[in-house]
């Protein structure tokens, strides 16, 4: 039987130690030639940002009374749609910043394409207001930077042509999946894969998933699809916590100052490759 309490102060416990530990660079001086590196921080409030929203809605939703009924639910759904954000958000992080088969270079090109990838996008996007055509404008001279530092740099030059017109192209996964990204950030490529297609169909609303919802009319039912979003939860704030520590050694000190996080940040660092909560 699951101990939601238990899960409840474990996921706020971490909660507080992710904070904390980039927190703890607040301050640091940032130069031009480490700028791209410490971009990582849109990122890590975006997952942040996503966690957290999982712990609000988890408690339930509970709406004004309609035809005379109140009308309180735990929206199962919205919690799964938010899990695989936040995964995605997490294996962007790894994948551009963390990467440990990856050389500097490698990461500074993920990074130049994945920058590239959303400023191609809106320039697609129709002109609404002048102010629009100069942010535009703008973005051009962006790009061209973009693509500049991208031809020039090393690992650029080592990949394949098709790649190379991928880079080119803002795609920065270079054709590889989210499990592929999963699998890197060294969890178990097949399991993931099970993992993020269930959360897709909830995503996508596939036929999974409508019916699960049809079948979770009481709370109860609710409330135990609902607590699998914590456990993952949990296991993205182990990975986290530990690449953010790996990529600055520095913030390292927020675990020896707080063991007992440190031991439960280790505990949910689960790779699906080992017994343990899934």
């Amino acid at each position: 039987m699951t101990d939601y309490k238990q899960l409840q102060e474990e996921y706020a416990s971490l909660m507080t130690l992710f904070f904390n530990v980039v927190d703890s660079r607040a301050g640091v001086r940032i130069s031009d030639e480490t700028r791209w590196l410490y971009e990582n921080e849109v990122l890590a409030v975006k997952l942040f940002n996503h966690l957290g929203s999982i712990r609000y809605l988890w408690y339930g939703t509970t709406l004004p009374v309609i035809n005379l009924q109140p009308r309180n639910y735990v929206d199962h759904a919205s919690l799964f749609v938010l899990v695989r954000a936040a995964f995605e958000t997490y294996l962007s992080f790894y994948y551009i910043y963390c990467d440990t088969a990856a050389s500097n270079d490698d990461k500074q090109l993920r990074y130049y394409i994945w920058k590239r990838q959303d400023l191609l996008a809106r320039q697609k996007v129709p002109c609404a207001t002048s102010s629009h055509v100069v942010v535009l404008d703008q973005d051009r001279t962006i790009l061209a930077e973009l693509l500049s530092k991208i031809e020039s740099n090393a690992a650029f030059s080592s990949l394949a042509k098709n790649q190379q017109k991928l880079a080119k192209e803002g795609k920065w996964r270079l054709s590889r999946s989210w499990a592929d990204l999963a699998e890197i950030a060294g969890f178990n490529k097949r399991a993931f894969s099970l993992v993020y297609s269930y959360l897709c169909s909830y995503a996508h609303s596939g036929g999974l998933s409508v019916l699960q919802i049809g079948q979770s009319v009481e709370n109860a039912d609710q409330m135990y699809l609902s607590g699998f979003s914590l456990q993952y939860g949990l296991i993205l704030m182990g990975h986290f916590i530990n690449s953010y520590t790996q990529l600055f050694p520095d913030t390292q000190n927020q675990l020896d100052s707080h063991p007992d996080l440190a031991k439960l940040s280790r505990k949910w660092q689960i790779t699906w490759k080992e017994d343990g909560p899934s």
